[in-house]
């Protein structure tokens, strides 16, 4: 009896191990993370020049695929450093209290020709759901996503006093993310 009920676990184990997702190694130097948003009606981009992924993902597996990202608000860099440096203030990204904004899925579904990360983004203190759409490419253990998410500032919090208005700064801002790796 204790025999098969070892035997029954150890089963258990292995198949469980079996199907889990494939865990990824991002390729930092092939991947952005990149947002665009509206100033005074003309595009204005930028990138977080510091974050990292702990992704698992199976196109076979989804309820064990994951992904969460968490990003140094402070690597913030838009070409322009007085930009940059209002940024990371207090009105925006409010770096010195909340340096670090992380998107954690809940899970992934398959969608149409692609996948939705749905989740929760904590960024400048504050917690909401968004979701992610993104399409993925996988061959001989490499693997190449692109998403794009648009966020409301507003929603977080970022953009405070003269900045709270979608006078000059547009509401809406999209997250592109272009994610290269490896399967480990």
């Amino acid at each position: 009896m204790r025999y098969g009920m070892m035997m029954v676990a150890g089963l258990m184990a292995v198949s469980a191990q079996g199907f889990a997702a494939t865990q990824w190694a991002v390729d930092p130097a092939a991947s952005k993370l990149e947002w665009q948003a509206a100033f005074n009606g003309q595009a204005v981009k930028g990138e977080f020049k510091s974050w990292v992924a702990a992704i698992a993902f199976d196109e076979k597996d989804l309820q064990t695929s994951k992904i969460k990202v968490d990003v140094q608000l402070g690597s913030v860099d838009s070409g322009d450093d007085d930009r940059d440096g209002t940024l990371k203030g207090a009105e925006f990204f409010n770096v010195a209290a909340t340096p670090v904004a992380v998107f954690e899925s809940s899970h992934i579904v398959k969608e149409g020709n692609g996948y939705v990360a749905d989740g929760t983004l904590t960024l400048a203190g504050v917690k909401k759901g968004v979701s992610l759409p993104f399409t993925v490419v996988i061959a001989n253990g490499k693997a190449e996503a692109k998403g794009k998410l648009t966020l409301s500032r507003k929603d977080f919090g970022v953009g405070k006093g003269q900045w709270a208005t979608s006078t000059e700064i547009a509401d809406k801002v999209d997250v592109l993310v272009h994610v290269k790796a490896s399967a480990k």
